[in-house]
């Protein structure tokens, strides 16, 4: 696809249309679970290993002080728990409790739910040819 000012148009719709799909997939899994879009991917991110408050704000692309509030909140919630260092007591893990276990599979499950009924329109043939186009799009072939 070249970049004319046709496709200048197509591309736009394009990146409006899947942007607002994003959206309502994330505010369907928010209105159910409770909790923040930041607070769903510090959860995902903990689930792989602890980190840091300043890996959070990496993966957030967020400041320190914003991070620090965030795990604050979850602190408080029991999502997260912090833990000093044994080895270099200045550095400080932040860990997912068995709350935010739990509070992660009920976002996945949310999720599941919210991708199930934006697809319930289509066919499974439909489904099948979303997926390969994603993943087309997705891996640049």
């Amino acid at each position: 696809m070249s970049t004319s000012t046709t496709d200048s148009a197509i591309l736009d719709r394009l990146e409006d249309l899947i942007s607002r799909v994003f959206r309502h997939l994330a505010a369907r899994t928010g209105g159910e679970t409770g909790l923040s879009l930041s607070q769903r991917l510090v959860l995902r991110a903990l689930s792989q290993s602890r980190m840091q408050v300043s890996d959070v704000a990496a993966t957030l692309g967020v400041t320190l002080s914003a991070a620090t509030g965030l795990i604050d909140r979850m602190a408080r919630a029991g999502l997260v728990t912090r833990e000093r260092d044994r080895g270099d007591r200045r550095v400080v893990w932040v860990r997912l409790t068995q709350e935010g276990r739990q509070a992660l599979a009920a976002v996945d499950e949310a999720r599941r739910q919210a991708v199930a009924q934006a697809v319930s329109r289509l066919s499974s043939g439909e489904v099948e040819q979303l997926l390969t186009l994603l993943e087309r799009v997705e891996t640049g072939t």
